[in-house]
């Protein structure tokens, strides 16, 4: 899934409701890169004393809000061109809200999902997100999602619609990070001494669950409600070694937490442990 958090160091000083210096200097360059030369630091000045976002950086104080999340944006072409890109929270207590946020963060986040985000209050710019989305990488979720929505659609339900799409969000979120995108690139360090005896146990995919155990069997239980046997092994290089479908498979393995990556070739695939 997208990381947790678009500015992560910050959180604690955000949750407390309070702006860190990083952040009061990207509000305070936010007014004052609209104006240039003499008269233009005079107009910065009283910007920063009067506008909404002025005044909020001089109060520094944080705001948070959580939600059914989706993102939008639009190009001026009028005498103030340029691009707007703005985070829209929907629920049942506050109706459809827009805040704004900056092209980095909107490139961050997800298309759609439940998010928390910490905004100056006046002005409602946001300074960071958490990424609150949950779902998993399975046809049921994708099936419970997507009736979901199209019952709101049907009842002209906007709030639920809205939650139905961070349903649909989070789970599109746990395929990405189910099936990463750059293999190569990936760590495939493992936090455990012994990947034989980390291995052993359930592991969920978006693709069928994979149980491994220690007299060395392996079973796997696919999406479409196949079933199939066969052997595992680990080398001391740290590879999977199993013949699952009459076929030997050969992939690096790490295992990191609860979840374990899989790469073979330029492909890859997360599995997450089931709790016994």
């Amino acid at each position: 899934m997208t990381d947790l958090a678009f500015a992560p160091d910050a959180l604690d000083a955000n949750r407390s409701g309070q702006l860190t210096p990083q952040q009061a200097e990207t509000i305070r360059n936010s007014i004052d890169s609209k104006h240039s030369g003499i008269t233009g630091l005079v107009a910065a000045a009283a910007e920063r004393a009067a506008s909404p976002r002025g005044r909020d950086l001089a109060e520094g104080r944080v705001e948070s809000v959580e939600g059914p999340f989706r993102k939008r944006w639009w190009q001026n072409y009028g005498r103030i061109a340029g691009a707007n890109y703005r985070f829209v929270i929907e629920t049942r207590e506050a109706g459809r809200q827009e805040y704004v946020c900056w092209h980095d963060m909107y490139e961050w986040a997800p298309y759609a999902g439940t998010m928390r985000l910490y905004y100056l209050p006046r002005s409602k710019v946001v300074v960071n997100v958490e990424n609150l989305s949950t779902g998993e990488a399975t046809p049921e979720a994708i099936k419970q999602a997507n009736e979901n929505y199209a019952a709101a659609r049907e009842e002209h339900d906007k709030v639920a619609e809205a939650e139905a799409l961070a349903q649909l969000g989070g789970v599109a979120q746990a395929f990405e990070h189910a099936v990463p995108e750059d293999a190569a690139s990936l760590d495939m360090h493992s936090d455990t001494a012994s990947l034989a005896q980390a291995i052993v146990g359930s592991w969920k995919s978006p693709f069928g669950d994979l149980t491994f155990r220690d007299d060395g069997t392996v079973s796997a239980q696919m999406g479409d409600g196949a079933n199939f046997t066969g052997n595992w092994s680990v080398d001391a290089a740290g590879h999977l070694h199993a013949d699952v479908m009459g076929t030997a498979m050969e992939a690096e393995a790490a295992i990191r937490g609860d979840e374990m990556t899989l790469r073979m070739d330029d492909q890859a695939l997360v599995l997450r442990k089931q709790a016994l």
